[in-house]
Order: C-alpha cells, then sequence, then structure tokens
C-alpha cells in the first residue's frame, strides 16, 4: 500500500534534506516552492499520485493544523496512510541553515531585509529574522489527533562544515565595549574617539596573539539606534584599534529592539556566519571573548568557545 508522508517545520529546518531521502526512495515529491503557486495546489496532485498508487512526500511549512487538514482528510479518504515527520529544529539552528544558505546561493549574508539583493528577495528559500519568528510564535506542533498514522519527532543535528576549511581554521573573537575598552564620557559606550580607553591589560596580550591567530570584532552598537552616528561609531572603533597597535576586521549591529529586525544582533548568529564563512572558520575552533550573557549565548549558538574577558585577560 502506498503512503504519503507529511515533512513539516520551520523555515529552514532542514525539511528539503529529510525529504530527500524519500525521494531518492521513490517517492512523489510535492513541494511548493518547487512547484509554483499555493500550498493547497498541491491537493490534487496528492491526490493523482495516490490514486496511481504511488508514494508522496510533501515537503511544506504547514505550520498549523488548519493547513494541515486538507492533506490529512484526502489521505483518509484514500484510505491512504499518512504520518508526519516533525523537523522539531530550533529557530535558532534554523537562523543558522539560513544565513549559511544566503551564503553558498549568494556569497554572502543579508542582515536585514533592505540588504536582500533583486534576486535575493524572489528566492522563496531566503527570508528575513522575522519570518522565523513569525513562524516560530504560529507553529503548532503535530499530533496523532490530526488523524496521522504517526507522528515521528526528526532532531536536528549539525554536520560537518560543508565549507572549505582554511588554514587550521581557527580565529579569536572580540567584543568591544568592557571587553576590550571603557568610555571616559558619561554612557557605557564611547560617543567620540577621545572617550575611548583600553582596559587593563589588553594591549599587550592583544599584540602578542596577532602574531599567530586571526583576529576579529563584532559587537552590537545600540548607541546608534540612540541617534550616534555610524561614522562616529567607525571612529571609535579605529581609535580603539589605534591604542591596541593592532587593526583587524570587525562587524557591529547598529540595530534597535525590540522587536528583533535583523540577523546581526547578539545573541543572533549573522556576524558568527559572516566571519565563518568569509575566512573558512572551523566553528569549533574558534573562540569568542565577552562579557555579556548576549556573548556567551551567541558563541554557544554558533558553536564557538566562550571566554569571559576576565577569565582572557
Amino acid at each position: 500500500m502506498s503512503e504519503v508522508v507529511m515533512v513539516i517545520g520551520l523555515p529552514a529546518s532542514g525539511k528539503g534534506t529529510l525529504s530527500q531521502g524519500y525521494i531518492d526512495q521513490g517517492y512523489v515529491h510535492l513541494n511548493r516552492d518547487k512547484a509554483g503557486g499555493s500550498v493547497i495546489d498541491l491537493l490534487p496532485k496528492m491526490e493523482a499520485a495516490m490514486k496511481a498508487g504511488k508514494n508522496v512526500v510533501l515537503d511544506n511549512l504547514l505550520w498549523t493544523a488548519e493547513r494541515r487538514e486538507p492533506f490529512i482528510e484526502a489521505a483518509t479518504q484514500a484510505g491512504v496512510p499518512i504520518r508526519c515527520d516533525w523537523m522539531a529544529t530550533s529557530k535558532e539552528d534554523c537562523q543558522i541553515n539560513a544565513l549559511h544558505r544566503m551564503w553558498d546561493r549568494y556569497g554572502q549574508v543579508f542582515l536585514t531585509a533592505a540588504d536582500f539583493s533583486d534576486k535575493a528577495k524572489k528566492d522563496p528559500n531566503i527570508f528575513p529574522i522575522a519570518v522565523l519568528f513569525k513562524y516560530g510564535k504560529e507553529f503548532e506542533n503535530p499530533t496523532t489527533g490530526e488523524g496521522f498514522a504517526k507522528v515521528a519527532k526528526v532532531k536536528f543535528k549539525r554536520s560537518d562544515p560543508h565549507w572549505e576549511i582554511k588554514g587550521d581554521g581557527s580565529a579569536i573573537i572580540f567584543d568591544y565595549d568592557d571587553t576590550l575598552r571603557y568610555s571616559k564620557g558619561d554612557k557605557p559606550w564611547p560617543e567620540d574617539p577621545s572617550e575611548v580607553d583600553l582596559m587593563e591589560g589588553r594591549k599587550k596580550l592583544i599584540k602578542k596573539l596577532a602574531k599567530d591567530n586571526l583576529l576579529l570584532g563584532a559587537s552590537n552598537q545600540s548607541a546608534i539606534a540612540k541617534g550616534l552616528s555610524d561614522e562616529v561609531a567607525q571612529a571609535c572603533f579605529d581609535r580603539t584599534h589605534e591604542l591596541l597597535g593592532v587593526k583587524f576586521e570587525y562587524m557591529y549591529c547598529p540595530h534597535k529592539v525590540p522587536p528583533v529586525n535583523c540577523y546581526c544582533r547578539k545573541p543572533q548568529s549573522g556576524m558568527g556566519v559572516y566571519f565563518v564563512r568569509k575566512y573558512g572558520l572551523d566553528p569549533a575552533k574558534c573562540t569568542y571573548v565577552g562579557d555579556q550573557t548576549t556573548d556567551k549565548t551567541f558563541a554557544k549558538r554558533m558553536g564557538f568557545k566562550f571566554v569571559h574577558e576576565k577569565d582572557f585577560f
């Protein structure tokens, strides 16, 4: 007897990879992104495949019971068992998957919706971070009570890097404020290069590390969303490097929260994926040095080792 397998999950959760296993077994693959139109347009194709006695793998978000219902009902009426493979991938892992997909297809990461290239805007598999939060909030866990013969919860496991690792693949990535520098001004962050000063012990160790290590920087700069100009923020970074006596590439997030509308604000993973792909890094061989819980969470999501600045320096 034929069967229908409904593969569901959040965007970039790994549904396509899971479905490929069924496709390799000869299952008819039904996917809105592949076929065009809307998801419900796949229903007649599913019915035709069942009538022909073929196995079907239906690979789409189908994130609510209401959206799953027509397909379950059609299979039930046809006397064909339908089961559900649920990619229970976390939003955080989906986010990293989405960022790597951007790099794989376009050679860059799109940190905000405004950054999308014209081509990427037409790609249904490339989406801003708000999409993940939307579907994550609305997602309804599948149950056999909906009519599935079985619901299998598939745990996501990140595979080894699929990109070329350059050199030994290692890097040390630093936060800036209260990790490398502090502000002599009235705010916790510098609002002028003259307010930048180094924390104790930074210059000597950074200069030593720079001889044999790739050094990078990743920083949240919420002050920009509060009125500080990008030019002044960059001048403060330049002053930091001048005082260190070492210059290295850095990224910073200038966006405000809430809500989160970018992939770059730590603990989101945009800056981490950018550096990993640009420099061919192995996340397991990278260290992130910071002082905040968001820094620690960022490192954990990326697979970096986290070291608190007090312990590192």
